[in-house]
C-alpha cells in the first residue's frame, strides 16, 4: 500500500488519474520473495482504503492449518 511503502498496482485498464484506483479484489501469492502473502494481507487490512476489500490467497499447500492461518489473517 502507498502508505506502508508497498506497491499494490498492476494493470488497471490502461488509464492514469490523479487518485489511485481502488480494486474490486486483490489475489496474492502466499509464496513471494521478501514479504509472504500473510505479512502482505496484515499491510492491506491496515489501510482505511483497502480493510474492505476481499482477498484471495492462493497456495500450493494443502495443509488445512495453511488455510486457518490465511483465514484468521483476514482472507477472505
Amino acid at each position: 500500500t502507498k502508505s506502508s511503502g508497498e506497491d499494490v498496482g498492476g494493470a488497471v485498464g490502461g488509464s492514469s488519474s490523479s487518485s489511485p484506483a481502488i480494486p474490486d479484489a486483490i489475489v496474492s501469492d502466499i509464496r513471494m520473495p521478501g514479504k509472504d502473502g500473510l505479512e502482505f494481507l496484515n499491510i492491506i487490512r491496515q489501510d482505511e482504503q483497502l480493510v474492505g476489500i476481499p482477498v484471495i490467497l492462493l497456495t500450493a499447500k494443502g495443509l488445512t492449518n495453511d488455510r486457518i492461518a490465511g483465514y484468521n489473517a483476514g482472507a477472505d
